[in-house]
């Protein structure tokens, strides 16, 4: 297995490169459970983006360091202490746009959770494409025990997801949930026995994922999400401008990958 170190240098994050085309970004703050601050979310913005202007890079995994078996565990509450009144009311140091920045990026993310993904940590995984998860994963957004609501889109996408009903009883009692309910209710696309397993078949989704046409993953991504995000009527719309481009394109051999792979 291909493993290049990035050549950025992050402090709770680490970067690398596994099996050519696929970039693995793993969360590292083993002291506090991987919990989110906006030096966090910055770091794994700048990965991402690093990864998006990479054409050799295809498919992105985010996943929780190996040592700690832990996705994220929420936010960095200790540092949402440290903020003034006027800073909240300024959205200074807090960087709420970098959640958007995140579920914008342009390439397939595969979420590898596994522990707990909980708050910021939920959150996180449902920026990504598509979410594989340990059996023994539990998933949540508990910010109402603390007096606020979740700020990276938990009760939008939690509500797209689940269901108003369910997504409702979540996030106004901060139940956590696991993932055998996650994976029947299309959270989680799959589930495995442990961390190994869930890594191995993270890669083995990417490495396939990886191999298609870049426009087509693209144009794929775009497509589905538009109608995830602006209903089924745009979604179409998209589909088929997307199709008849790759029509055109495979006529004048613009989609075809083989030159490159020489």
């Amino acid at each position: 297995m291909l493993e290049v170190s990035n050549p950025h240098s992050y402090q709770y994050i680490r970067a690398s490169t596994r099996l050519e085309r696929v970039r693995l970004v793993e969360l590292h703050r083993p002291a506090v459970l991987n919990a989110l601050s906006p030096a966090v979310l910055l770091e794994i913005c700048h990965a991402l983006q690093a990864a998006d202007s990479n054409p050799e890079i295809r498919c992105i995994i985010l996943a929780g360091s190996p040592e700690l078996k832990v996705f994220a565990a929420g936010a960095d509450i200790k540092y949402m202490l440290t903020l003034s009144s006027e800073d909240v009311l300024n959205q200074k140091g807090m960087h709420l746009g970098t959640w958007d920045k995140i579920y914008r990026t342009l390439k397939p993310m595969v979420a590898a959770v596994q522990g707990l993904a909980l708050g910021g940590g939920c959150e996180l995984a449902m920026c990504c494409d598509i979410i594989l998860a340990t059996k023994k994963t539990r998933f949540g957004q508990p910010e109402i025990k603390l007096g606020i609501i979740p700020g990276g889109g938990g009760t939008q996408r939690f509500t797209q997801i689940m269901g108003k009903s369910r997504a409702m009883e979540l996030v106004l009692t901060g139940d956590m949930f696991g993932a055998v309910e996650a994976n029947n209710r299309g959270l989680v696309a799959k589930l495995y026995d442990d961390y190994e397993d869930l890594m191995k078949g993270a890669l083995y989704l990417a490495y396939r994922i990886s191999g298609m046409s870049p426009i087509a993953i693209a144009n794929t991504k775009r497509s589905v999400n538009e109608s995830f995000e602006l209903g089924l009527t745009s979604g179409l719309k998209t589909e088929q401008a997307f199709l008849i481009q790759g029509l055109l394109n495979s006529r004048l051999g613009e989609g075809d990958d083989e030159e490159e792979d020489e």
